[in-house]
């Protein structure tokens, strides 16, 4: 049996994730294939580098930092999350991730990013991310309106869950008969239009598609909660998400929150255990 672990984003909010993934971590749990988009892959190659707590230092110390996240970021760069000193500076010297590990990992792994003039996914194979060059996972956090889209290979793309936010089809297609599912973000089919959506079409008059995926996001997400729901009946995944309502959103630096999160992350992953 090919069993596939998906990771979408959530800004911030991926320090649940991130707790997940270090319940892992402790209990040796294994993948043959992992699909991840944004703060997911940021929590996804740090799991597959075995590299228990390094995202959760990255959300509850690094992000104190105003290049990690700033106003000042964005006035100056055009970028409120500061993605080259996160997979700089950070990434190569002050918490490095463990390259060598990452690509020692016997699991397959892709991470998904949203190309900027054809609104469509591109998966790319995460082995490919070398010590030195890090813009798939730029490029896959680069969430529009608050982050400059990231050039790769002549092309803009930016964060892969504008396109793709919850991966599950793609694991499926890649062959997976079971899928583990570590999401921040409660996919039940409820999510509702974006309140200033009528501004996406002036702030991307330039990308057109880039806006119409904005603008019908929440529909996306509600088709994913239906393939959810039909996996759930044929038990081919295992949904690992948050069991409590703690208040927050994708750029929160409240430190009590950021700890709850990840608290709770663990608590769940704990009691899914018994399922793996």
């Amino acid at each position: 049996m090919k069993i596939g672990l998906v990771c979408p984003g959530g800004g911030m909010k991926g320090i649940y994730g991130a707790g997940v993934l270090d319940v892992f971590i402790d209990n040796n749990i294994k993948f043959d294939y992992c699909i991840s988009a944004s703060a997911g892959a940021a929590n996804a190659v740090t799991f597959l580098a075995n590299q228990r707590d390094r995202t959760y230092r990255f959300y509850s110390q690094h992000s104190k930092s105003p290049e990690y996240m700033s106003l000042k970021n964005f006035i100056k760069t055009g970028s409120y999350f500061g993605l080259d000193y996160i997979y700089g500076k950070l990434t190569y010297e002050l918490d490095p991730l463990d390259f060598e590990a990452l690509h020692k990992n016997e699991t397959s792994m892709e991470i998904v990013i949203t190309n900027y003039e054809t609104g469509e996914s591109e998966y790319f194979d995460l082995k490919t991310v070398k010590k030195g060059d890090c813009k798939l996972l730029m490029a896959s956090s680069a969430l529009p309106a608050i982050c400059r889209p990231i050039e790769i290979n002549g092309k803009l793309y930016c964060d892969g869950g504008l396109s793709d936010p919850v991966p599950i089809k793609r694991a499926l297609d890649k062959g997976c008969d079971k899928i583990v599912l570590v999401t921040s973000n409660i996919t039940d089919g409820s999510k509702k239009p974006e309140k200033f959506q009528f501004l996406y079409p002036l702030v991307f008059r330039k990308y057109p598609k880039i806006a119409e995926l904005l603008r019908t996001r929440h529909i996306k997400y509600n088709e994913a909660a239906e393939l959810i729901k039909s996996l759930e009946k044929e038990g081919k995944i295992i949904k690992i998400w948050p069991s409590e309502n703690i208040k927050s959103n994708m750029l929160t630096q409240n430190p009590k929150t950021l700890e709850e999160l990840y608290e709770l992350g663990k608590k769940d992953a704990e009691e899914s255990l018994r399922l793996l």
